[in-house]
């Protein structure tokens, strides 16, 4: 069992895998008075809402192709970032705004922020790859990026003061 995040009021979000790394590992919900498993396998649940009534997940199909995923109020919705060929969600915050990485189709890796149904990719200027893994409620995002010489770093990307 990995747990991934807890929400404000204990709900605890990660994955369980019975035999294997990936075949047998879904999604779970966990509260101090119930136990819930995705159906879907090769799932995880990464982020939840303060609440713990939305989950934002992520899902490999029968093709191999990863899909990030959205439980809002028990509904299941997968979704992709607009022409990538793999798709993870890592984290949500109470706007709603969910934060992950894609594989867009020459196989590059970028991280990307999703608003309702808008996408922003997010890419260190100058890495070869980027990932997005985490975002608070203000909107700021951490994740990880590759330089040039092959070297991990983690990054901050902050939202800009609004001016009034």
């Amino acid at each position: 069992t990995i747990i991934q995040r807890i929400s404000a009021t204990g709900v605890l979000v990660g994955c369980y895998h019975d035999m294997d790394t990936m075949g047998s590992m879904h999604g779970i919900e966990l509260t101090a008075e119930w136990f819930q498993a995705l159906t879907v396998p090769a799932s995880m649940s990464n982020g939840t809402s303060p609440e713990g009534n939305r989950i934002a997940g992520l899902y490999t199909d029968m093709d191999n192709h990863g899909h990030g995923y959205v439980i809002e109020k028990g509904v299941f919705s997968s979704f992709d970032v607009p022409g990538s060929k793999s798709t993870a969600a890592w984290d949500m915050n109470p706007s709603g705004e969910i934060v992950g990485v894609f594989t867009d189709q020459l196989n590059k890796t970028h991280g990307f922020l999703r608003t309702g149904e808008d996408y922003l990719s997010i890419d260190f200027p100058g890495a070869s790859a980027t990932r997005a893994f985490g975002i608070n409620a203000r909107g700021d995002v951490v994740g990880t990026y590759i330089d040039s010489a092959n070297v991990a770093h983690g990054f901050l990307a902050q939202v800009a003061s609004k001016k009034q």
